[in-house]
């Protein structure tokens, strides 16, 4: 298994149907897995954060597969735990796995078929918190990238951009504290998906 790239331990194997996004399964999975960490160490609260940035500029056809290599492979065996290098392996298989799937992303912006979410995740409760932006209100300060960086980044521009997967438990009170914060009262928790930045 060791001259295959493979380990002994939990793993699964799953086709996946015909008219299905790859890349935007993959980026749906890794979503979930950053929202799912600890947060007790810096690759999982600043690097699985920074591989879904990655996989989501790559299915826009902004990003390069060297961008979510090299996101996936900072903190690979410094964790707290092998939560964050399995997520790498698996996110590393597949940029492998679908590169002909990629390249039409990357000269299209999108390969044009929907994500069906074949890879069965937990029911949302409904109670899953997600920040948002009021772009009405927002004058791009920045605060709440230099206070939620896991979930929030500055563009070019210095508006926010946010990562837009479920806001983890142990980062609830940084977020309320984030919304509290800001001075446009921009920033709030909502349970539906965010809004895209019409700035970028």
């Amino acid at each position: 298994m060791r001259a295959a790239g493979g380990t002994v331990g939990a793993g699964i194997v799953l086709p996946l149907a015909r008219g299905t996004c790859p890349l935007g399964e993959v980026t749906r999975i890794a979503s979930y897995l950053a929202a799912q960490s600890a947060g007790q160490c810096g690759p999982c609260r600043l690097g699985l954060p920074d591989v879904v940035r990655a996989l989501n500029a790559l299915a826009d056809g902004a990003g390069t597969v060297e961008d979510v290599r090299r996101a996936a492979g900072i903190g690979r065996g410094r964790g707290a735990c092998t939560h964050p290098d399995g997520t790498a392996r698996f996110v590393l298989s597949a940029v492998d796995a679908f590169a002909a799937d990629i390249e039409v992303h990357r000269y299209g912006g999108t390969c044009g078929q929907p994500v069906f979410g074949v890879l069965p995740l937990p029911v949302p409760t409904g109670d899953e918190g997600r920040v948002a932006i009021d772009w009405s209100r927002c004058d791009g300060h920045g605060l709440c990238a230099y206070l939620v960086p896991e979930l929030i980044q500055l563009d070019r521009y210095g508006y926010p951009v946010i990562l837009g997967t479920d806001i983890p438990t142990w980062m609830e009170r940084d977020v309320q504290r984030a919304v509290a914060m800001c001075p446009a009262l921009a920033l709030r928790i909502t349970n539906e998906m965010p809004n895209a930045n019409p700035r970028r």
